[in-house]
């Protein structure tokens, strides 16, 4: 499979290429030029205009020469979002558009693979094995807040 940039300048071959029907991505986790305009450090740069703004395809870290090739970078203060200049264009990070206070985010990885599965079972046992051998488990607070009332009132 080969990639474009959008203006034509770079192209790139993928391989051993995996395919989904759907990505987990909405319209408000993609920026717009109007939401790189909340920060200063962003005020000049345009993204193009890409129609139904809908992700297609995503690049792993196993294609450094793509997503870590920096050609240029814009950093604000600590939490604003960054833009990275990549060969197919600019890339942007953190946060964008209003998000809700209690939005939660989770990332599930699945395979098929049941060797891969046992392998990382044992890993994990073997890591974590004897870290907890010898932890007595406490009352709640909760629980001894109730003992407390209970030794308070009840004479021996």
């Amino acid at each position: 499979m080969n990639i474009e940039s959008l203006v034509g300048d770079a192209m790139f071959q993928l391989t051993n290429v995996l395919t989904t029907h759907s990505l987990a991505v909405s319209r408000r986790h993609i920026a717009t030029n109007e939401d790189l305009r909340r920060w200063p450090h962003l005020n000049d740069i345009s993204l193009p205009d890409t129609g139904d703004k809908k992700v297609t395809i995503l690049i792993g870290v196993d294609r450094p020469d793509i997503i870590d090739k920096q050609l240029d970078k814009r950093e604000g203060e600590h939490g604003e979002t960054i833009a990275v200049k990549t060969p197919l264009g600019w890339t942007v990070y953190g946060p964008i558009g209003e998000f809700a206070e209690d939005g939660v985010h989770v990332n599930f990885t699945r395979t098929n693979q049941e060797r891969l599965n046992a392998q990382l079972e044992r890993m994990y046992n073997e890591v974590f094995s004897e870290a907890y051998a010898n932890v007595e488990e406490g009352m709640s607070f909760e629980n001894c807040k109730a003992q407390e009332i209970m030794d308070r009132s009840v004479p021996c």
